[in-house]
């Protein structure tokens, strides 16, 4: 992350709500200051279906301290967590 160490802190995440599976097609962009919501049964924005939907997330997490850290995510259908790549 050369360079990193020198910006300013963010607004959040670069959130891409995609109408399928797939990460495919139009989206819809929007900046997420937290990533802690439940969409069971509901959408998760308007204009996406609330059955067949995919969400990428995209930016920097400025960790304050060495130690451990754990993500979790919870779903019906597969999800996936890429850290540095």
């Amino acid at each position: 992350m050369l360079g990193y160490e020198n910006e300013g802190m963010g607004d959040g995440l670069q959130a891409f709500y995609y109408n399928n599976e797939n990460f495919e097609g139009n989206f819809i962009k929007k900046i997420e200051k937290n990533i802690d919501f439940s969409v069971e049964g509901k959408s998760p924005l308007e204009g996406i279906s609330f059955e067949n939907f995919s969400i990428k997330w995209i930016g920097w997490l400025k960790i304050p301290a060495t130690s451990k850290y754990t993500f979790i995510a919870r779903s019906s259908d597969g999800h996936s967590l890429k850290i540095n790549g």
